[in-house]
Parts: C-alpha cells; sequence; structure tokens
C-alpha cells in the first residue's frame, strides 16, 4: 500500500476567479481532482503520490508550490499549481 503525507489527506477546494476546483485524497493515497471552468470539465483519479515537489494523481502532476498548513485559527491550506486550497 502506498503511503501519501497525511497532511495531505482530506478533500480541498479552490477557486481563482475563473475556475472551480475540487481535491480528494483519502488515507489509502486513493485521489481524485477536478477543475470546473464554466461547465467545462476536466478530472483526473487515481494513486495519489508525491516526489519531487510534485503531487500527482494518476497521471496528472501538479507543482507544488506550498505544502498544507495549518494557521491558528485551525485552517489549513497548500497552494498547487498557483491555486490555493482550502480543507473542509
Amino acid at each position: 500500500m502506498i503511503k501519501i503525507d497525511p497532511h495531505f489527506v482530506g478533500i480541498w477546494n479552490a477557486a481563482d476567479g475563473t475556475s472551480t476546483y475540487h481535491l480528494s485524497i483519502d488515507s489509502h493515497s486513493n485521489g481524485y481532482w477536478e477543475l470546473d471552468n464554466h461547465g467545462n470539465y476536466q478530472y483526473v483519479r487515481g494513486i495519489a503520490r508525491i516526489r519531487h515537489g510534485e503531487l500527482s494523481i494518476g497521471l496528472k502532476d501538479f507543482d507544488i508550490n506550498t505544502p498544507p498548513v495549518q494557521d491558528t485559527a485551525g485552517v489549513w491550506t497548500m497552494t498547487l499549481e498557483s491555486v490555493v486550497y482550502l480543507k473542509q
């Protein structure tokens, strides 16, 4: 079984003004990512892995600009491909 950093596990959402993003990674390293750009969807699912500063889900790679971090209010954020995700 592949283990992923537990800080990445969870449901994450983001929006950048034109698109919304959904990312889900479970404790068994199953990952799902979806992009909704005004009804034009892209998605990928597969095993989530972290290596060389990238998060990979299936065949899609994301640059990890900022790994998951929890602020003093308990809110988790991370930045992938310059998009800030919030953990639900």
